[in-house]
């Protein structure tokens, strides 16, 4: 069985209004997302976390559901559930966990990993030292800003 765990709310974070064109997260290796989480897992004493390009397309598709459709969730506009998400890339996930991060106007990396560590929910899935995996994608697109990171284990 599957042990699921998503963040209990959904960081928001209300910024000045910005815009621009919706661009893609930095490849893993130099994702800043990557890099803050694994900083903050190092100050739990909880192993680096590595990049997988399945959980990453899983983040992506969510990514982009909250901004084409204003999906503030973890449930996607069609119904999907992040483990559905992360199962239909193919990754054999024993544990799972989602984060998600939302500003109106500009938004970056540091901002969300600074409201993820500030909500026990959140907080618990990157200190989930059991959680080995993660995919994490920032989209800015017309004014927003949205970070979603799905955290797995095979």
């Amino acid at each position: 069985m599957v042990r699921k765990v998503l963040a209990a709310g959904l960081a928001l974070h209300l910024a000045a209004c910005g815009g621009g064109q919706a661009e893609p997260s930095r490849p893993e290796t130099g994702d800043p997302l990557l890099v803050l989480l694994n900083q903050r897992r190092a100050e739990l004493s909880c192993p680096a976390l590595s990049g997988d390009p399945r959980l990453a397309e899983a983040a992506r598709r969510h990514a982009r559901d909250m901004l084409d459709h204003g999906v503030r969730d973890h449930t996607g506009s069609d119904g999907s559930t992040a483990g559905q998400r992360i199962s239909a890339t193919g990754y054999p996930a024993s544990a799972t966990g989602e984060i998600l991060y939302w500003a109106r106007g500009t938004g970056d990396a540091r901002q969300a990993v600074d409201a993820w560590m500030d909500s026990p929910g959140h907080r618990e899935i990157i200190s989930d030292c059991g959680l080995t995996q993660v995919g994490a994608v920032e989209l800015a697109e017309g004014g927003e800003y949205v970070a979603v990171a799905d955290f797995a284990t095979a």
